[in-house]
């Protein structure tokens, strides 16, 4: 390929161009190509390569009408030196590989085909920065330990992204992808920050913007340490699957996800929080318990919520539960389920549950029997007749055991017994004693609606500090008003597991029973038999 080269030399000139029209013809820059008062043009069918300088103004020149532009058109450039543009630069290439720097105090507009390479490299604007293939999305770009950034905003619109390095804007950054995205570095905008791929994003960083975040994915993963804020709006939506385990906030935080998996250490905070999913999970993983928790108002639009073990829904005001999200991202119609697993649903003010069905159940209730006392016992009863005369009591004034040739029992009618029964035993008392529970909890700190078509809590609590309006025929609100009723054909069930208290009559090992038949003098047959009586009776 021939080469056109600029080495150790030194182009000073008003305007600079550079057109090299033989096909794969190349430049190769190791000088200074300066133009101080108007335009850098290089024009190369072939490849581009830059070691040195290529500068239009210099930084002491207040001549703003002048142009001062870089534009660069080949087949491929490679910049390991300086390119530095008063009023803006334009790249056309199908690859860039930057290991140096390229620099403008205006709009720099870098259109790629092929792939940019900016492993190492700087690419900074005070202005506009636009990054993109014209919409083909073919362009693959790798910013590892790399610089891109604006002191205003920054467009990029490819079909990959491999950043570990720096991604930054003053005012607006607006990545538009085609691939799977991963975050490793923090991504931050002055003001606004939008996100998108048509792949899944995972973010094990920071996403942050001062007013707003947009972010559109097939699938997100918000992983432990990822943290997704603005100081304005979060608006996060998915195709399909939202797993967060890390912090999502905002003022007014909006989320619309296929299925919504809040597990553990998953923090979603908001002002004002709106949520529309198929299937919301708020769970807990290790012991630690999700949390979904506004400042002021929350608002789920979900077919089928799951609140397990440990974890939070909270409104610090109102709360809303329906199917959907109205345009104003109000909850609005019935949920298809809800079920409350040992956790927590809270609102200091008001909440309203529209659900077909609900359940509000302890999934951790657990009970065993516990010996609560021991004493022995000895009862007498004569041959034919059902009366115990039970030793060491008022009976004994009645009735005594004496021997005539053979043992009597007497009766306090007076009639002596020749045949006649002794128990000897042990009464051993058990009651239930619960030994773990994890009441799930539904509590509204002003007026509670449940619009249900059936509720059941199970071992749980549900708990209105104002009116407890039920549209059921009964209703289990705990309420210091009185409770307002609908006629409906709904059902609500409440169930508390009861505990039991079991009396057993037991023989002490190495007493037996005996039943003594007794014809005269000393012709007894003795029958040894063992009788347990059992008592059971509920508490």
């Amino acid at each position: 390929m021939p080469v056109i080269p600029i080495s150790h030399v030194f182009l000073y000139a008003n305007k600079i161009t550079l057109i090299s029209t033989a096909e794969q013809a190349g430049i190769r820059n190791q000088g200074q190509l300066f133009a101080s008062s108007g335009n850098v043009a290089i024009d190369a069918n072939g490849r581009l390569v830059n070691s040195g300088t290529m500068a239009a103004a210099n930084v002491q020149d207040m001549n703003n009408t002048a142009e001062h532009k870089v534009n660069i058109r080949s087949q491929a450039f490679e910049n390991s030196g300086t390119a530095v543009s008063q009023q803006g630069t334009q790249i056309h290439s199908q690859s860039i590989q930057n290991t140096g720097k390229l620099l403008s105090a205006g709009t720099e507009d870098l259109a790629v085909s092929g792939s940019l390479n900016n492993q190492n490299g700087e690419i900074a604007t005070n202005q506009q920065l636009i990054i993109h293939d014209g919409q083909q999305s073919t362009v693959v770009i790798d910013n590892t330990n790399g610089t891109i950034q604006s002191g205003r905003d920054v467009a990029i619109q490819a079909k990959s992204l491999s950043n570990n390095g720096t991604l930054a804007a003053d005012n607006k950054l607006d990545i538009a992808l085609q691939d799977d995205f991963y975050v490793e570095r923090k991504i931050v905008a002055g003001n606004e920050l939008s996100l998108s791929t048509r792949g899944s994003l995972k973010n094990s960083h920071t996403l942050q913007a001062g007013k707003r975040i947009r972010i559109k994915a097939n699938n997100l993963d918000n992983a432990v340490q990822g943290n997704i804020q603005s100081g304005g709006t979060t608006d996060i939506g998915t195709q399909h699957n939202l797993t967060n385990r890390g912090l999502i906030d905002g003022q007014q935080t909006k989320i619309q996800a296929g299925q919504m998996n809040n597990i553990g250490t998953g923090r979603i905070y908001g002002d004002n929080i709106a949520i529309a999913a198929t299937r919301l999970d708020n769970q807990d993983e290790n012991g630690t318990g999700a949390a979904i928790a506004a400042r002021e108002n929350l608002n789920l639009g979900i077919e089928q919520l799951n609140n397990r073990e440990n974890s939070l829904i909270y409104s610090g005001n109102d709360m809303a539960v329906g199917g959907a999200l109205d345009t104003n991202d109000q909850a609005t119609g019935k949920a298809q389920r809800i079920h409350n697993a040992g956790a927590i649903i809270e609102a200091a003010g008001k909440m309203r549950l529209g659900v077909e069905k609900l359940h509000n159940t302890n999934e951790h209730l657990k009970t065993q029997l516990v010996e609560t006392g021991r004493e022995r016992i000895v009862d007498y009863e004569a041959f034919g007749r059902h009366e115990l005369l039970r030793e060491g009591t008022q009976h004994e004034l009645g009735w005594f055991v004496y021997n005539n040739e053979s043992d009597h029992l007497r009766t306090p009618d007076g009639v002596a017994h020749e045949n006649w029964h002794k128990y000897d035993y042990e009464k051993v008392t058990q009651e239930t004693q619960v030994t773990g529970t994890a009441p799930a909890k539904i509590i509204a700190g002003s007026d509670l609606i449940i619009d249900s078509k059936a509720v059941f809590n199970s071992d749980s609590r549900i708990i209105a500090g104002g009116n407890c309006l039920c549209k059921q025929k009964k209703t289990v609100c705990i309420t210091s008003k009185p409770l307002a009723r609908r006629k409906s054909s709904a059902k609500m069930v409440s169930c508390t597991t009861t505990g039991v208290r079991v009396v057993k009559d037991m023989m002490k090992q190495g007493i037996v029973n005996k039943i003594i038949l007794c014809r005269r003098k000393s012709h007894a047959t003795f029958h040894w038999v063992h009788l347990p009586m059992n008592r059971i009776a509920k508490h």
